[in-house]
């Protein structure tokens, strides 16, 4: 689980690709399969804070 304020940002999900020889030791240890998250501030600003909890669900 990832909790942010929605109100601030978007998240945005991808698949990473592991294509190369040196991802061969994260093929190993977590599979054939892992994601990226992305967070986007839906209103551009020069300075904020920002809280991020990832938890176990």
């Amino acid at each position: 689980m990832v909790q942010y304020d929605s109100r601030k940002w978007e998240p945005f999900v991808e698949k990473v690709a592991l294509q190369t020889p040196e991802d061969q030791g994260i093929r190993t240890k977590w599979g054939d399969t892992i994601y990226r998250i992305t967070l986007k501030r839906l209103q551009p600003i020069t300075t904020d804070h920002l809280a991020l909890t990832v938890a176990p669900l």
